[in-house]
């Protein structure tokens, strides 16, 4: 609704920026008012509306152009607007009641105030104009000039009646003023992006009723809301080339206003109208010239021409069409803008119009579309207001997600930034889910094929955590079902670690947006494959993978079953990466293995091999077994144990070592409270490489361990033996040596032979050229198996023959061949044994003995100190 004022010469009039009061003077004046009006305007906002209604803006009846009845259009405040209408009236001959004649040039003006929601043209001719139909004396209450009249009542905000249409704006303006128009339009575009002190108006000559034309047709290039903050008059006379009172007034710092600029304070400069109509025919209007007083602009209606020097940017195509009134424009002014809740001019609307175009109308749907022009556009109408139209954006979504298709491989490229316009105008629509859905489908499709999309997977697991986490969410939600799952497991196999890498990055997320926990995880067989599949693919990459594992150690349950579960995988593997992954595991958390070994135990995840596996590949890693690594296995041994734990861990620690730390291994291995089995097992280890060719601590300390466990170290046996039979001057002597080392049992150990203490000892034995003495060598071990004692026996036999040399060879061979040849008892050894023995001995003579078949061995023969039978059993062996 509006509220009325009435403005004329009265009796009485009402002062309205004094309450409304009653003043008996005859004259010009308030007659009426809605009385709302005074409850919601201030007193400067009062002056101001007082100064647009006290002055007469048409000419008189008495000059040349005659009697124009006119029409303004004001603004009050930001939210009041007034629209007045002028009636100019001719000199009325009926006499009042008080006996009094009229003046001639009364007029009346009847204003409406508030917020108009139409275009301010339509309500020129309006039905509700009738204050100026009430006869003049009525306005003259001569019975009782002390009266108060009767507030007005509102009237309708809408008006009807009005005689200028669409139509007779397109004919109006065809006719030659598109130029002209197009300049005018871009001018109140141009004046509005001024702060109001520096706005200048544009006077419009021309005839009075192609001056409401011209109004019209500049407010059809806005929207409603925006038209009605264009203030206008459609006739206003006595305006000079350099005399602006007619055009400005002024606004003090109080706020209160002034006709004219005086010196008292900083005054402001306001224009009463933007636009200002002038009749062709005024005298003044004749006189006017736009020279470059700075006051005013000029369209010239007569020439259909415009003093305004516009720039380039009137090219643009909103211009063009705002003087052509077609569909695209009216619908942009009609509909688009005010479903943006645009409701002011700016420069932007070129812009605007623009997008509005390129996106969505009718001759340009069919068009392939640029990507950065739909982006810029998109988002210019999502900034101008979008989120205001429910309609506008869900027919936006409809045609974003069809052109789409499109364009998604720039939007791919551009991290997806229409796919997330569309999903924010979508969610103002409740349509979120089918944008949603087009990146679910899109993502689904890459891991359908990760080898051939590995760098398209590896960029949108980062973009993901680049999309706001309810985008995100949603894609993810049970994306990862049973089907999928095994499908990525299967095709990670032969891929790099940052597509894998990339794949638990969305697998993790998918996991939050179903609110599953690690620990959850654990329970599902086929994602908790998934995940180590993922780790075990990207160890590859040491840094990539130790990231990682930090970043879960703190699910203390998962993080310990999933490096056990991996690194179960990788013990199977020829290569070491076992060990690497320990050790990446290690230094993920700041390489405290105490720390590591004691969750693993108390995780119940992990067997006692894996620990001592983990303690002994830390040795292996580092080189050597440090005190620290002693003291954790020590911990390790006391929760449990069993008849083969320490094997592991010392067997590493004497590979890596070697004889350099022995003295430690033999210690630690003595004291650290590992089983008997196991500390057999590892005297074994430590015996097989213990240097046996000098005395040392390492051989003494080793001998007092096998004391205690009932072992004879071989090492130490033969390095005493090869001591004391060198020793030796006599024959009994010797064979009780021998006899001695019969007594040890001990253990046959490959390597022996290449020992300097064994081949000493063959040496010396070999010396004696007795049979039984070889046998009694042939007997010192206890062997597994009868391969086993084959190989000894024929390594026994090459190296005495080897020591003997030159003449001694064939006293050698002969002795040899008598060990096999007689029946000698050998202490601790059985009958069957000893001819098991002698039995493998002749099997192995003739090849052992074949590379001596020569005949100055047969001479050396036939010449040595033995019986004839041994001699002749000898050359039936070399035959």
């Amino acid at each position: 609704m509006l509220n009325q004022v009435i403005y004329t010469r009265c009796l009485p009039c009402r002062i309205l920026t004094e309450g409304g009061r009653v003043r008996a003077s005859d004259g010009f004046g308030v007659f009426a008012f809605s009385q709302e009006i005074i409850d919601t305007l201030s007193k400067t906002e009062l002056d101001l509306l007082m100064s647009y209604l006290s002055v007469k803006n048409a000419a008189s009846e008495t000059s040349a152009v005659g009697r124009i009845n006119s029409y303004e259009y004001v603004r009050i405040t930001d939210s009041v607007y007034g629209i007045i209408f002028e009636y100019l009236r001719p000199q009325s001959h009926t006499i009042r009641k008080n006996g009094k004649s009229h003046r001639g040039g009364t007029f009346i003006k009847q204003c409406l105030l508030g917020e108009l929601k139409h275009y301010p043209y339509e309500w020129f001719g309006a039905d509700v104009w009738n204050a100026y139909l009430v006869p003049e004396n009525d306005y003259y209450l001569d019975d009782n000039p002390s009266a108060e009249t009767p507030s007005l009542p509102p009237v309708e905000a809408k008006p009807s009646g009005g005689y200028i249409t669409l139509d007779d704006i397109r004919a109006f303006i065809s006719d030659g003023r598109q130029e002209a128009l197009k300049n005018a339009v871009w001018y109140v575009i141009h004046e509005f992006s001024l702060p109001e002190e520096e706005r200048r108006p544009l006077i419009i000559r021309d005839e009075t009723e192609n001056v409401e034309l011209w109004i019209a047709a500049i407010e059809r290039a806005f929207s409603v809301e925006a038209a009605g903050k264009i203030t206008f008059t459609t006739n206003r006379t006595q305006i000079q080339n350099y005399n602006t009172r007619y055009l400005y007034y002024y606004v003090k710092e109080n706020g209160a206003i002034s006709p004219v600029k005086n010196n008292a304070g900083n005054m402001s400069r306001r224009v009463y109208n933007l636009l200002v109509g002038m009749d062709i025919n005024d005298g003044f209007a004749k006189m006017l010239r736009t020279v470059e007083n700075g006051y005013f602009e000029m369209l010239d209606g007569e020439s259909k021409t415009i003093s305004v020097k516009s720039d380039s940017s009137i090219n643009r195509s909103f211009y063009t069409d705002a003087v052509l009134f077609g569909d695209d424009i009216n619908d942009f002014c009609g509909i688009v803008l005010p479903e943006l809740g645009q409701n002011g001019i700016s420069v932007d609307l070129p812009e605007l119009y623009d997008a509005y175009r390129y996106l969505l109308d009718s001759d340009n749907k069919s068009r392939k579309k640029d990507y950065e022009k739909i982006l810029r556009y998109l988002g210019e109408l999502e900034q101008a207001g979008l989120n205001n139209s429910h309609a506008f954006s869900d027919y936006l979504v409809t045609y974003g997600l069809v052109l789409y298709a499109e364009v998604k491989r720039a939007d791919s490229a551009n991290h997806f930034r229409l796919l997330m316009m569309l999903y924010r105008i979508a969610r103002t629509v409740g349509r979120e889910n089918e944008v949603v859905s087009l990146y679910r489908d899109y993502l689904k499709g890459l891991l359908c094929d990760i080898e051939q999309n590995q760098e398209s997977v590896i960029y949108n697991s980062q973009v993901l955590g680049e999309f706001p986490s309810e985008f995100s969410e949603a894609v993810l939600k049970q994306f990862f079902d049973e089907e999928t799952v095994v499908s990525c497991a299967r095709q990670l196999n032969q891929l790099k670690p940052a597509v894998s890498k990339a794949v638990l990055m969305i697998f993790e997320r998918s996991l939050s947006a179903d609110s599953i926990s690690y620990n959850e995880l654990l329970g599902q067989r086929t994602g908790f494959s998934m995940f180590c599949i993922c780790i075990l693919r990207m160890s590859a990459d040491r840094e990539m993978t130790r990231a990682c594992l930090i970043r879960l150690q703190s699910e203390e349950r998962f993080f310990y079953s999933l490096v056990v579960t991996v690194s179960g995988y990788l013990a199977k593997t020829e290569n070491n990466g076992f060990e690497e992954w320990w050790e990446m595991v290690i230094e993920a958390v700041d390489g405290n293995l105490r720390y590591i070994c004691s969750k693993l135990i108390k995780s119940g995840s992990a067997s006692d091999e894996l620990i001592e596996k983990v303690l002994a590949n830390r040795i292996k890693y580092r080189g050597g077994c440090e005190s620290e690594l002693t003291y954790i296995f020590r911990d390790f041994l006391a929760e449990r144990k069993d008849e083969k734990t320490g094997l592991i861990f010392f067997y590493t620690w004497i590979e890596v070592s070697g004889e350099g730390d022995l003295l430690r291994i033999i210690d630690t291995a003595r004291n650290i409270g590992i089983s008997v089995y196991a500390q057999i097992n590892i005297f074994n280890a430590v015996d097989r490489i213990i240097a046996m060719d000098k005395k040392s601590r390492e051989l003494t300390e080793l001998y007092k361990w096998g004391v205690t466990l009932g072992r004879n170290s071989v090492s130490y046996s033969f390095s005493e033996f090869a001591r004391e039979i060198k020793k030796s001057k006599y024959y009994d002597t010797t064979a009780h040596l021998c006899a001695n080392m019969l007594h040890r049992n001990l253990e046959f150990r490959p390597d022996i032979a290449s020992g300097e203490s064994f081949r000493t000892a063959c040496q010396e034995i070999s010396a004696y050229q007795s049979g039984e003495l070889h046998l009694y060598m042939m007997c010192v071990f206890a062997f597994l198996g009868q391969e086993e004692l084959e190989r000894y026996i024929k390594c026994y036999m090459m190296l005495t023959l080897e020591l003997s040399g030159g003449s001694e060879t064939a006293s050698t061979m002969l002795a040899l061949t008598e060990a096999a040849a007689y029946k000698f008892l050998v202490p601790s050894r059985a009958e069957n044994y000893v001819r098991s023995v002698q039995k493998c001995v002749v099997g192995v003579s003739g090849e052992v003995f074949a590379k001596y078949r020569t005949r100055k061995t047969l001479k050396q023969i036939a010449k040595a100190d033995f019986s004839d039978a041994l001699k002749a059993r000898l050359r039936k062996i070399l035959e």
